[in-house]
């Protein structure tokens, strides 16, 4: 036969305590339940934070790559308007006429229209990598033309030499089937990726993206910019 259950009374508080201090002394942690509660905390902090961080660099590197796409899609639109002409831009590693922003800006000037007519690239999304906190504040893009290098050092050039060497990389474009347009300035923008210490994103004229790992030293690379 069981026995009927018997409601416990609840405890009353002692003489001289209020209801209300009586209930905190009941409810209240130890202190070894709260070097517990903070022991787990911290355990799951380990655990997520790592994670959490490599989610927001692989975020921002997926808004570098749209970014990159983005310019070779206006190169893509230039070249229709323009009877398959890419933009023509003098290249930045130039040491007689040094480097300045407006070398690196010859190109999206060039693809305004294409590009939307930015007020200011400055805060012309596309022109600016979020993982990139090194070489594009300085420089104004994080991003550089790479067919610039073959166009080469057309202000150095007599007005003759200069249309033979555009009219030579118009064609030499033309007769190729897939080109690298665009690419980070700064390799260490993506450091970390895929167990290397830097890696570079590229766009090409099919409008893929792709990341690839530099042969020359990092520092070298970002300080060239940096130093100009």
């Amino acid at each position: 036969m069981h026995r009927p259950l018997v409601r416990q009374p609840l405890s009353r508080p002692a003489p001289g305590v209020s209801d209300w201090e009586h209930s905190i002394k009941r409810t209240a942690f130890t202190l070894i339940e709260a070097l517990a509660v903070i022991a787990v905390v911290g355990a799951l902090l380990a655990i997520f934070l790592p994670s959490l961080a490599s989610t927001r660099q692989s975020a921002r590197a997926a808004v570098c790559a749209a970014n990159l796409h983005t310019l070779a899609t206006a190169v893509a639109l230039y070249r229709d308007s323009n009877r398959d002409l890419i933009p023509v831009a003098e290249s930045p590693w130039n040491d007689t006429t040094r480097f300045a922003t407006a070398v690196l800006a010859q190109p999206f000037e060039a693809l305004r229209p294409e590009l939307g007519e930015p007020k200011n690239w400055d805060t012309f999304a596309p022109a600016h990598c979020p993982c990139d906190s090194l070489v594009g504040p300085v420089v104004g893009f994080s991003y550089w033309y790479l067919p610039s290098v073959s166009f080469a050092f057309l202000t150095t050039l007599t007005p003759e030499a200069r249309l033979e060497r555009i009219t030579a990389v118009q064609r030499e474009f033309r007769s190729t089937q897939n080109r690298v347009l665009w690419q980070d300035l700064n390799p260490v923008a993506h450091a970390g990726r895929q167990g290397t210490m830097w890696q570079w994103q590229y766009a090409s004229s099919d409008g893929s993206v792709r990341i690839t790992t530099p042969t020359m030293p990092e520092a070298g690379w970002a300080q060239y910019w940096l130093n100009r």
